[in-house]
């Protein structure tokens, strides 16, 4: 079918801000899907689909000695917990992308470890980095299975990347963690859906979860909801689809009900909001997804 004049005249603009973006490495999301199969269906043949590539393994080395604005959040309740529970599993959590900047700011009782759950590619690089900076707390593995019996869970800004949700991956769990942190996780009033994100070098099946029905899953797994916040640095445009746009994130804290709340203490957290409630983050914010 021949082109109408209207589209010859867009087709070498999108032509431009694709080569633009990879040039940038610019990140942006296009399509709406109704799961992640048929999102990842959308991806050309032939382009790199996913993080576990070496090129994914190098991304983050700026932030590694940074925090977020809602970080504070996470700071606040996984302070308290670490007396008690001296084992962290950070699920997506790269070569230690948070690890680094983390221990600036909690204390690590002796005989801490923060494990770190990744693909196999982020995992090599993450255990070289690991090694060149002395990084004594840190370990690595690819499998979600070591998650059983440690009672901290964490992950953040890497749920909407995996196919099974959390519960599901949760429910498999013989021993559950105890607590649940997450953070920057993209969540509507909109049933669940799926865009495909463009990280510069590769392309994502990227789920935007339900928020009722994500907190719904964990409280039958017995996990009831403490605070959540919104993550005003990070948000999704979708491209030609305003309607699908999310002006923030989501972070949440949530617990086993037999699980006592933890009290935060003024040397728990050191350069943290405090006492009280977490310290929330400023206006929204105009940038890409992140």
């Amino acid at each position: 079918m021949s082109q109408s004049p209207k589209v010859r005249r867009v087709l070498p603009g999108l032509a431009f801000a694709r080569s633009l973006a990879r040039r940038v490495r610019l990140r942006y999301c296009r399509g709406a899907y109704g799961s992640f199969a048929a999102a990842r269906a959308a991806i050309r043949p032939g382009r790199a689909v996913g993080y576990d590539n070496v090129e994914s393994s190098n991304l983050y080395f700026d932030s590694h000695d940074s925090v977020k604005p809602t970080d504070y959040a996470v700071f606040y309740w996984l302070g308290p917990l670490l007396a008690r529970h001296p084992a962290v599993f950070d699920f997506g959590g790269h070569v230690g992308r948070l690890y680094y900047p983390f221990q600036k700011y909690l204390a690590f009782p002796p005989g801490f470890q923060w494990l770190v759950c990744d693909l196999p590619a982020v995992v090599e690089t993450g255990r070289e980095v690991a090694r060149q900076r002395q990084a004594r707390h840190l370990a690595f593995t690819t499998n979600f299975r070591d998650a059983d019996g440690l009672d901290i869970f964490f992950s953040s800004g890497t749920l909407q990347y995996v196919e099974t949700d959390l519960a599901a991956l949760l429910a498999a769990l013989e021993k559950r963690p105890r607590h649940v942190l997450i953070n920057r996780v993209p969540m509507s009033d909109r049933p669940t859906w799926f865009t495909v994100q463009y990280q510069g070098h590769a392309y994502c099946p990227y789920r935007i979860e339900n928020r009722a029905d994500f907190v719904t899953g964990l409280q039958r797994l017995g996990y009831d909801l403490v605070d959540s916040w919104r993550c005003y640095e990070s948000s999704c445009r979708v491209l030609f689809r305003p309607g699908r746009r999310l002006r923030y994130y989501t972070g949440m804290y949530l617990r086993l009900r037999d699980e006592p709340r933890p009290m935060a203490r003024s040397n728990d957290v050191i350069g943290g909001p405090g006492h009280g409630e977490p310290e929330r983050p400023g206006p929204p914010s105009d940038g890409g997804t992140g």
